[in-house]
């Protein structure tokens, strides 16, 4: 939600009103609709989901198989 959402951009230092404006925004809304409707094609249905290759992790316990597999493609 906004009230939820304003605050962590004025913390990262986006101003309020150029932020609400932006959530108001049609494009923001075009997005929003899009990236959801391609994370349900992809199986995804809740956050936080990354998607490495064809590796669905969900879940912030997750986050050290993340990591892991982001090495070995590092190597």
């Amino acid at each position: 939600s906004p009230d939820g959402l304003i605050p962590l951009a004025t913390e990262l230092g986006v101003p309020e009103t150029d932020f609400a404006e932006l959530l108001r925004s049609e494009e923001i809304s075009e997005q929003l609709i899009d990236l959801t409707h391609e994370a349900l094609s992809n199986d995804i249905f809740g956050a936080p989901t990354m998607v490495i290759e064809d590796e669905i992790y969900w879940g912030k316990d997750r986050f050290d198989f993340i990591r892991d597999h982001l090495l070995v493609l590092s190597r």
